[in-house]
């Protein structure tokens, strides 16, 4: 399923990257309320910049270039799930939570996009015909905006709630991993015994080999 939902995204990014200059067309030369407006050029472009690294950040490039670098990972109790016994369900966990926003962020960008494109400015119309879409109302449009910015609040709520971790069981992992520490080092500490014929230690200064 992950799979999946990640090969949908990129199909709608390479749609996206088609279908956005080819809707200006239809876009006024000025984009935009009347106090935020920008050129139709300027709005296409930070469009297609906004949506280029979509891919790569939401579809797992992201998650791999982090696999390498762990330490550059912002992440609750990072030391406990990146355990090698919980790393595997972590990194899926995230690749998940990746995923369902970058569903998000596309959500926003064609709701800005369709609201562009329907949206008429008078004496700013674009070079082709008034688009046979139906233009959203501005209440509309606030209402969905508003949806989307509570889903993703709560979805960033949701994910930092599935990262806690019990204090017991945290405290019994922190015990364990200076347990560990311990071990290692006194592993480390023991010296191996002299070879024959070779002195225990190295005589002090002055005295004879």
């Amino acid at each position: 399923m992950i799979e999946f939902s990640r090969r949908l995204q990129l199909l709608c990014w390479i749609t996206y990257l088609i279908a956005l200059p080819a809707s200006g067309w239809w876009l006024p030369e000025m984009v935009g309320e009347s106090s935020k407006q920008i050129a139709r050029g300027t709005y296409i472009a930070i469009m297609l910049v906004t949506a280029l690294p979509l891919p790569w950040v939401m579809g797992g490039g992201l998650l791999n270039w982090l696999r390498r670098h762990p330490s550059l990972l912002n992440l609750p109790h990072k030391d406990y799930w990146l355990a090698p016994e919980r790393a595997g369900t972590a990194w899926a966990r995230l690749d998940t939570l990746m995923l369902r926003l970058g569903w998000m962020i596309w959500s926003l960008l064609a709701l800005i996009h369709y609201r562009a494109v329907t949206e008429r400015q008078g004496g700013t119309a674009g070079p082709g015909e008034q688009s046979a879409l139906p233009a959203l109302s501005e209440t509309t449009s606030e209402i969905t905006l508003f949806a989307l910015v509570i889903l993703v609040l709560a979805d960033v709520l949701r994910s930092t709630l599935v990262w806690r971790v019990p204090k017991a069981q945290l405290e019994a992992f922190r015990s364990q991993q200076i347990q560990d520490s311990a071990e290692a080092g006194g592993k480390r500490s023991i010296k191996r015994p002299p070879r024959p014929g070779q002195p225990s230690r190295e005589p002090a200064r002055g005295e004879p080999r």
